[in-house]
C-alpha cells in the first residue's frame, strides 16, 4: 500500500509539470532515428520528464533508473532488461554489494529516503547525480557520477557542489543545473571549474521549494521557468525565460493576447506554446521561433478536454493524464496525431490494478518503455514496440513485460541535512 501511494504521488507531481532518454567512437554517431536531436550530445528531450530525465539512450540500449537507485539495462536487439551489474551469480538485492546501484542524490524538497532519478547517456559515458556524508555525517556532498555504459570506471567527476542541484542534464559539452535561484553550467572539459551563473532571481522567497524550474534545453537555447517574488509578493512574478547559448543573451519568451506563453515541445526549429484564453475557454498552441516569438497559430482545443502533449519528431501524442488525475476521464487515452495535428491513433497504455495513469513521454521512434504494476502489486517495465501506431483504434496496447522493479529492500542513510551551503 505504501508504495502504491508514493507511486501515485510521483505521477501527480509529473503530471503537474508544463514539459517534460554506447559507443565511444564518435566517427558512429549520428541524430536519432527521426533526426529529433544528436541523443548522443544533446539533451535528450524524448525521455526529460519535468526537469529529470529517469531514463536514456545509447545505441546499444535504453537506461532505466528507478526510485530504487538500481540501473537497469534493456538491450535494444534482445529485448532483455537486467540490471547493469557484471558481478557473478549477483542476485542485485543488496545495494552495498551489487554494482547495478547508484548512491543517487537526494532533493530538499522531497520526503526523508527519497530519490531524484535521474540518468543520461552523453559522449560515450552515463552519467548520474550522486551524494553522500562526509566523514563527520553532517554534510552532505552532491557531485556529478560518470561511468562507462557497462557500468565500470565510475568517477567523482566534479567534486563535490557547494549548492543542491534540482533539475540538471548534459548539453553539447556542458552540466546543466538548477539550483533554489539560479541556473548554472559547468563545462565537462573543466568538471572542477567554478560554476557558470547564467541567470540569478533578483527576487525570491528563501522558504520556498526554488524559483527556477522546469529547465530544458533545445539546439542552442536553454528554456526555464522563473518565478521571482519575495516573502511580501514583490517581484515580477512569474515567467518564461529563454537563453541564447551562443551569446548567452536572456530574454522573456513573450506573451501572446496579453497571456503568458509556456514552452510545450519542440518540432525542428520550432517551439510549440500554448496559453489558455479564458475569454474563450480553449488552450491556444502556437508556432513561435526559438526565440520564444509567435509565427503563427497552431490549433486550441477546449480547455475542458486538455492534453498533455509531446512528440518524438515523427508523432505528436495527446495524453489525457490530466482528465484522468482531476478524475474527469475514467482512464487513460493516447491520441496519436501526424505532425499537422491529424488523429491517425489512439490507444491505452497497460492498465493494471492499483495504477491511475501510466505516465508517457515520447521516447524514440522504435519503442515506448513503461513502468507500471503488474497483476500482483509488484512495479515493472514493460515495452512495446511503435510499429502498431496507426492500427489499435484505441484499444490497449500490446507490450512485452520486461522485468521486475523489486530489487533490494531500501537501505538509504543519506537524509537531507538542513542548512547546505548554497549557490547565492
Amino acid at each position: 500500500m505504501k508504495k502504491t501511494t508514493a507511486m501515485m504521488a510521483l505521477l501527480l507531481t509529473i503530471y503537474a509539470a508544463v514539459f517534460f532518454y554506447g559507443c565511444t567512437n564518435k566517427s558512429s554517431y549520428s541524430n536519432s532515428d527521426d533526426a529529433y536531436i544528436n541523443y548522443a550530445t544533446d539533451m535528450q528531450l524524448m525521455y526529460h520528464i519535468g526537469g529529470n530525465a529517469p531514463m536514456t539512450k545509447s545505441d546499444k540500449g535504453y537506461y532505466y533508473i528507478g526510485e530504487d537507485g538500481i540501473v537497469i539495462f534493456i538491450d535494444k536487439e534482445t529485448k532483455k532488461a537486467t540490471p547493469l551489474c557484471s558481478k557473478p551469480n549477483c542476485t542485485h538485492d543488496d545495494p552495498e554489494a551489487c554494482d547495478a546501484y547508484l548512491n543517487l542524490t537526494q532533493k530538499p524538497d522531497t520526503l526523508v529516503g527519497a530519490h531524484d532519478s535521474a540518468i543520461q547517456y552523453n559522449d560515450g559515458y552515463l552519467y548520474a547525480l550522486c551524494g553522500e556524508y562526509d566523514k563527520s555525517y553532517i554534510n552532505y556532498n552532491t557531485y556529478l557520477m560518470r561511468m562507462k555504459p557497462d557500468g565500470s570506471q565510475r568517477e567523482n567527476l566534479t567534486g563535490s557542489f557547494n549548492f543542491y542541484a534540482f533539475e540538471w542534464f548534459i548539453h553539447r559539452g556542458y552540466f546543466y543545473c538548477s539550483t533554489d535561484s539560479s541556473v548554472i553550467r559547468i563545462p565537462l572539459d573543466s568538471p572542477k571549474s567554478e560554476p557558470q551563473i547564467l541567470y540569478k532571481t533578483d527576487y525570491y522567497i528563501k522558504s520556498s521549494l526554488r524559483a527556477v524550474s522546469q529547465i530544458c534545453a533545445y539546439k542552442n537555447y536553454f528554456y526555464f521557468t522563473a518565478d521571482e517574488r519575495n516573502e511580501k509578493e514583490e517581484g515580477p512574478g512569474l515567467s518564461i525565460k529563454c537563453i541564447n547559448l551562443d551569446t548567452l543573451e536572456i530574454n522573456d519568451i513573450p506573451k501572446a493576447k496579453g497571456y503568458q506563453v509556456f514552452y510545450n515541445f519542440f518540432l525542428d526549429n520550432t517551439m510549440i506554446a500554448s496559453y489558455y484564453d479564458k475569454n474563450s475557454d480553449e488552450n491556444v498552441y502556437l508556432k513561435c521561433d526559438l526565440d520564444g516569438n509567435v509565427k503563427e497559430s497552431f490549433f486550441t482545443i477546449a480547455h475542458k478536454d486538455n492534453l498533455r502533449y509531446s512528440t518524438d519528431g515523427k508523432y505528436i501524442y495527446g495524453d489525457n493524464c490530466v482528465q484522468v488525475t482531476r478524475k474527469d476521464a475514467e482512464k487513460q487515452i493516447i491520441t496519436v496525431y501526424d505532425l499537422n495535428m491529424n488523429e491517425i491513433d489512439s490507444y491505452v497504455p497497460p492498465e493494471f490494478e492499483n495504477i491511475v495513469c501510466n505516465y508517457i513521454n515520447p521516447q524514440d521512434n522504435e519503442y515506448f518503455i513503461f513502468e507500471s504494476v503488474d497483476d500482483n502489486g509488484e512495479r515493472i517495465l514493460a515495452m512495446a514496440d511503435k510499429s502498431q501506431l496507426g492500427s489499435i483504434g484505441g484499444e490497449t496496447i500490446k507490450f512485452t513485460e520486461l522485468c521486475k522493479l523489486k530489487w533490494a529492500e531500501k537501505k538509504d542513510s543519506n537524509y537531507y541535512v538542513e542548512g547546505q551551503a548554497r549557490v547565492e
